[in-house]
């Protein structure tokens, strides 16, 4: 699924950085735990474009995407930043070295069997007393374009579960299919206790307002290790 999902990315690097040019609102909630002087890795980064989330603070900064496309959107649209490519299930980074760890829909990218392997390699890099600032994609919205009720089976690629959800890039001229796995809150907050993490907010959201599974657009969590 990673290498899947790796490919398509790098297909349609170009294209999918247009498609994300600012921060939604959802994400904002984020920066009242991001400090001046935070050392913060951007866990999945793709285009860079969560830099201007902290573009108020001096942090130092570090975007980490296993696409090399969209690590080169990043490089040009923010010079002064530092990127790297590397595959989050096998990070190589100094542990307990990081104040926060930002993850937006990155870990609904991972298929069950890899998610425990994800989070212990976000807890070795983050301080003890560190925060995980995640967003998911909400599967479960009833009218969402990419859910567990629409699938679209025009690439052929199977589901081994009925939380694996298959998308396609339709405005190239390939098909270009990507993995999502349908977390709900609560699945995401028990994942992050069993690892050692005090959940300090958890909500479905839609456009920066709180509300259900079936109408979200993202779930938000906020955790930190205790």
């Amino acid at each position: 699924m990673i290498k899947q999902n790796k490919n398509s990315y790098d297909q349609t690097a170009k294209m999918f950085s247009s498609s994300r040019r600012y921060v939604w609102p959802d994400l904002l909630v984020f920066q009242n735990y991001i400090k001046e002087g935070d050392k913060l890795l951007d866990l999945g980064c793709g285009n860079g474009r969560l830099v201007d989330l902290v573009k108020d603070l001096k942090v130092d900064y570090l975007g980490v995407d296993n696409s090399q496309g969209l690590i080169d959107c990043a490089a040009k649209s923010f010079p002064d930043k530092n990127f790297q490519v590397q595959d989050a299930l096998n990070l190589d980074l100094a542990e307990n070295s990081f104040d926060a760890v930002l993850c937006v829909s990155v870990l609904n990218h991972i298929e069950k069997e890899n998610q425990q392997q994800f989070i212990e390699n976000i807890k070795k890099v983050l301080k003890p007393d560190g925060v995980l600032l995640l967003s998911n994609w909400n599967m479960w919205n009833i009218k969402g374009k990419k859910s567990v009720w629409k699938q679209d089976k025009s690439a052929g690629l199977k589901r081994t579960s009925y939380k694996d959800v298959w998308t396609i890039w339709k405005s190239t001229d390939n098909k270009v299919p990507l993995y999502y796995y349908a977390f709900t809150k609560r699945e995401l907050n028990k994942l992050l206790r069993q690892n050692g993490f005090k959940i300090i907010k958890s909500y479905y959201t839609k456009k920066g307002k709180k509300t259900n599974m079936f109408h979200a657009e993202n779930i938000i969590t906020v955790a930190k290790l205790y």
